[in-house]
Order: structure tokens, then C-alpha cells, then sequence
């Protein structure tokens, strides 16, 4: 480990031939050279042996308080915020399992129901899909299907309105990858086709930013593209967020732990991260604005909107626990 990466160097020789040769060194046969590099996390330089040491940071006023909100079944896959039924109020739309739930602003469970179109011939072994609300509706692609579905919501009951041949989010055509858990690196933006860096997990954008979340604990930001760079040392949680209504953005994730039964939650600024990314660096480098650990569950999904038309956005985050799944909210408590 090294200036903040992991290498690892070597070659690749063919063995079978100078099984034979006793203790005469050989090298016959084909051969090739193996060099890797890639951004170093907390695990890496524990392994290592080396300190990580924070890059401090100015102190901010990100403070957020999280409050427990309702509990469902089914594996959480998707989720988005959006006013659904029209009434200036948004709700929070979860994909867990084969349902669909719609919560309230403030996490009251409002109405599920089951997923209908054809199953795909390519599901993938864990619930994932994604969702996009768009006006009044809410379209549904689960990984498990083998089209998107478009739902309504009014009066507090979800209606199925039947399949959707093509799932858009924030002005971009998309499309799953059969069998796995990843979107394809081709898709469609403003109408003009477009090639990820990588098929990634999640994106999301903010005015001229985007997140885009490749799965692997690494995610980036880019303005109007997608970066060639990406940080690492993220969890499947992470959303863009603005604490206060300033405008000024921070970046809210959950840890890249893969074990265990607790998770760790952080913030950091956006400035800090878009250094980070600029070296392909990891945030176990950074100081975080804020953080808190989950007292129980492990944190997969989170989404940020105004949730209670007062400046700056609440966060929904969704964990699962041996018992179930479970919709937290954080505010912030400087409003």
C-alpha cells in the first residue's frame, strides 16, 4: 500500500513445463505481466499494517437526528421520493421484495401492493430494480421482471397501470442488466446515446450534479458527464443532500462493511469528495462532517428530499435486520 492505493505486481508464467527441470530454473512457455492498482480502503491498510490518518477538515454544522419511522417485509431494492397523489406533499416510494410501498413524509405506512407483469428469464437471485416517479406516477423496474411497471397512487390506494416499455429517470433512458444487479453503461441522456465508465448501481442527480453509484463501493460525481475518477470507501447507501437550504451539498453514505449487524453512517462535504476523487482516493482519508452509527441493521437504501417544507432536506434510509426491514428518517436539528 502506497500513496493511498494498493498494487499488486507479479507475472504469470507456465508451470507444467519445468515441473520436470528439478532445481533448474526455467521460464519456456508463454508468459504474461500482472499489475493492478486501485484506491485503498480502511481493510486494505489494516491488512497493511498502516495508520490511516485523516485529512482534517473545517468543522460544519451538519447535525442529524434519526428517528425510527415504519417497518416492512421484503428485501429493500429501490427507493425514491416524489409527490405521488398531487397534494404538494411527497411521499416515499420503497421497492422491498415484490411489493411496492408508499410512505408519507413523515414514514406512516400508506398502501403496498404486489408487482404484476412477467417474471424475467434472468432474475437476479436478490431483489434490486430501481424507481422513478414522474408526475402522479411511480415506475417500477424490478430485476426480477422483465418489464418496468407504472403504478398510481390516490387515496391513499395503489393501482397497477400496466407495463412501461422504457424506464426513464431524471431525463435518462435506462436499462438492466439481465441476471445481475447493475444498470447498463449504455443508455440514453437528453436524447443523445451516452457510455458509462461501467455498469453501475444507482444514479441520481442534483441540478448539475451527478452521483453515480457503481456497486462496488466506489461511486463519482460529475457535472453534466460521468468522471473517469471515483472514490471508494462507500456503502450501498449514499445520496446527495443539502442539510440547510443553502445550497451548499454534502454527501451522505453508509460504510463499505460487509459484515456484521451494525453499520456506520457519514457525511462529507462535496468539496472534500471531489479532491478524493480527483486521486482515485478512498474516505477513510477524510474526517467526516458527521456520523453515527445504526443501532441495529444494516443501512442499503437512502434518498434525499425536503420532506417537511422547511429549508434543507430530510434523508429516508431503509435497513435491514433479521426481523425485517425498517424506514428511518434523519432531520436535520438545526431547523
Amino acid at each position: 500500500v502506497s500513496d493511498s492505493k494498493i498494487s499488486a505486481r507479479g507475472d504469470a508464467i507456465s508451470t507444467w513445463v519445468n515441473f520436470w527441470s528439478g532445481a533448474t530454473p526455467t521460464r519456456s512457455g508463454n508468459s504474461a505481466v500482472i499489475s493492478i492498482s486501485i484506491a485503498a480502503d480502511e481493510q486494505a491498510f489494516t491488512l497493511a499494517g498502516m495508520p490511516v490518518t485523516p485529512v482534517e477538515v473545517a468543522p460544519t454544522t451538519v447535525d442529524l437526528k434519526m428517528t425510527p419511522a415504519a417497518k416492512f417485509q421484503g428485501l429493500p431494492a429501490a427507493i425514491a421520493i416524489g409527490d405521488l397523489d398531487g397534494d404538494s406533499h411527497p411521499e416515499i416510494a420503497v421497492l422491498g421484495g415484490d411489493d411496492l410501498y408508499v410512505f408519507s413524509s413523515e414514514g406512516k405506512p400508506l398502501a403496498h401492493v404486489g408487482l404484476s407483469t412477467a417474471m424475467s428469464k434472468t432474475p437476479t437471485r436478490e431483489p434490486w430494480g430501481v424507481i422513478s416517479i414522474q408526475g402522479n406516477r411511480a415506475i417500477v423496474w424490478s430485476a426480477r421482471r422483465e418489464k418496468p411497471e407504472a403504478f398510481s397512487f390516490n387515496s391513499g390506494t395503489i393501482r397497477s397501470r400496466g407495463v412501461v416499455d422504457q424506464f426513464t429517470l431524471d431525463d435518462m433512458a435506462l436499462t438492466l442488466k439481465p441476471g445481475i444487479t447493475r444498470i447498463s453503461s449504455q443508455l440514453t441522456w437528453a436524447g443523445k446515446s451516452v457510455k458509462a465508465p461501467d455498469d453501475f448501481q444507482t444514479i441520481q442527480t442534483r441540478k448539475t450534479l451527478t452521483l453515480v453509484h457503481y456497486g462496488n463501493a466506489s461511486a463519482s460525481i460529475g457535472r453534466g458527464t460521468f468522471p473517469t475518477t471515483r472514490f471508494a470507501g462507500i456503502g450501498s447507501a449514499i445520496t446527495l443532500f443539502d442539510t440547510n437550504g443553502d445550497d451548499t451539498v454534502e454527501v451522505f453514505t453508509s460504510s463499505p462493511k460487509s459484515t456484521g449487524t451494525q453499520d456506520d453512517l457519514r457525511v462529507y462535504s462535496l468539496s472534500n469528495i471531489e479532491g478524493l476523487q480527483s486521486r482515485n482516493g478512498a474516505t477513510a482519508e477524510l474526517t467526516a462532517a458527521w456520523q453515527l452509527s445504526v443501532p441495529h441493521g444494516r443501512a442499503l437504501l437512502a434518498a434525499a428530499a425536503d420532506l417537511d417544507g422547511k429549508p434543507g432536506d430530510e434523508i429516508a434510509l431503509v435497513t435491514v435486520t433479521p426481523e425485517g426491514s425498517e424506514l428511518l428518517i434523519l432531520r436535520s436539528v438545526t431547523k
